[in-house]
């Protein structure tokens, strides 16, 4: 617990040295994720799309200036205050705006374009009945409208754009869904060896929760500027596979050790993609003795060497 609120303390601390562009950052953030400014985590939703439609925030805009105007009436201060207070967890921590922050103030946020509509049908409707009845098509007209849009922007940004990309797919794992499902479907009996760049728990129990069963899987780790290492089966490495995710690909010197092809045998057309390399048929040489440095012509160097060729 105190670990997290130390990765969430850097915009208070650095008020607390004197440094207000921090919070001041991180304010102006939580204050556009209405109309301009979307979590910049991939977790929780696209970045480029704020909680509002531009008609939908420039109600929500219209809603907090009239209730801003009327702020000395108990029910107008009630909601400025509630808004103020649920902001305050994403406007004072890194990451703004964060939504699952924000969640607090998700009831009082949806009033306000309520209250811009309801105040644009009072002033009509207080001219009589005849204004009444005329402002009544084009209010419902308008509340359409914004359920289209609305409609239409989260089927877009929720169901279109932000499950298929590259960085949702990899933080919801579905490489290691894929992947189980290639080991089972392929008929795969002996345990798979996985690469990951950074092995979590998280990612063996999504495979086992896929397959309903702990296939006794192996990780090594690879990828980009890592040293990497492949501790593979000894021998023939059995029928085997080695699955690669594409965001950790084993340096070709890694491949050339193991004895494995320099290209896949196997690789998916998801993203981000799999590749499976062979495991089986691989002959691995006996290590030569290498002599340690000022050892090469020592006489006890020589008789270890005899020792062990006997």
């Amino acid at each position: 617990m105190q670990q997290r609120l130390d990765q969430l303390a850097g915009p208070l601390e650095a008020l607390r040295a004197g440094d207000v562009r921090p919070v001041l950052g991180t304010i102006w953030a939580t204050l556009g994720a209405f109309s301009w400014a979307a979590d910049p985590r991939w977790t929780y939703g696209h970045p480029s799309a704020p909680l509002f439609d531009w008609l939908t925030a420039a109600l929500f805009h219209l809603g907090l200036a009239f209730t801003l105007w009327r702020w000395r009436e108990p029910r107008h201060t009630f909601l400025l205050v509630w808004l103020a207070v649920t902001l305050l967890p994403s406007a004072l921590s890194p990451d703004a705006p964060s939504m699952v922050r924000l969640v607090g103030a998700l009831p009082v946020v949806f009033v306000f374009p309520s209250l811009a509509l309801q105040k644009f049908a009072g002033e009509q409707g207080s001219r009589g009945a005849r204004a009444q009845s005329a402002i009544r098509i084009p209010h419902s007209a308008i509340l359409l409208f914004i359920l289209t849009l609305t409609l239409a922007r989260t089927t877009y940004w929720g169901f279109a754009m932000w499950p298929q990309t590259a960085e949702t797919r990899a933080k919801y794992q579905t490489i290691w869904f894929e992947v189980a499902h290639h080991w089972r479907d392929t008929g795969q009996t002996s345990p798979p060896v996985m690469a990951s760049g950074f092995f979590a728990p998280l990612d063996a129990l999504t495979i086992q929760r896929t397959l309903n069963e702990d296939p006794q899987t192996r990780w090594v780790q690879t990828g980009p500027g890592l040293a990497g290492a492949l501790i593979l089966p000894a021998g023939d490495g059995g029928d085997g596979l080695l699955y690669v995710p594409e965001y950790a690909p084993p340096a070709a010197e890694l491949l050339t050790a193991a004895h494995l092809p320099p290209e896949p045998s196997f690789r998916s057309t998801a993203t981000p993609s799999f590749a499976t390399y062979p495991l089986a048929g691989r002959t691995l040489p006996l290590p030569t003795p290498k002599p340690p440095p000022l050892a090469a012509h020592s006489p006890l160097w020589g008789l270890m060497c005899w020792r062990d060729n006997y």
